[in-house]
């Protein structure tokens, strides 16, 4: 997760049958899901409703190759950390239902692969930073 390999950025056609791997089940918000092939490149890390306390480690901004990241519906609490802008591969954030204060940062708005993102419940206040 702290790496990206850039030679499988962009699967060719010919060659997009090695790019799913084994298959899982993964439980997520109650549900359970198989996947049947999973994307190589898909890097997931859910890490809801643990009641983890304190605050996001901005080390957590080393994990470049994360897709999707769900911290929600923990304690967590001060300000979301400006290393996030690091996640430059990131599609979704889920930082919702935490006690989160201050304001989102700027550096958020350059992460251009970001979909979706959800800072609802939580304690933040001022703009919402505007970017691609």
């Amino acid at each position: 997760m702290r790496t990206i390999d850039q030679s499988l950025k962009s699967p060719r056609s010919s060659y997009i049958e090695s790019y799913y791997q084994d298959s899982i089940t993964i439980a997520t918000k109650g549900m359970d899901r198989e996947i049947v092939r999973i994307l190589y490149l898909y890097t997931a890390l859910d890490l809801s409703s643990n009641k983890f306390r304190g605050k996001i480690p901005s080390i957590m901004g080393d994990l470049v190759a994360l897709r999707v990241l769900s911290l929600s519906h923990n304690g967590l609490q001060g300000q979301i950390p400006s290393s996030l802008e690091n996640l430059s591969s990131i599609e979704s954030l889920d930082l919702s239902v935490n006690q989160l204060v201050g304001k989102i940062p700027p550096q958020l708005a350059s992460l251009i692969s970001l979909a979706f993102l959800n800072l609802s419940h939580n304690h933040l206040q001022g703009c919402i930073p505007q970017g691609p």
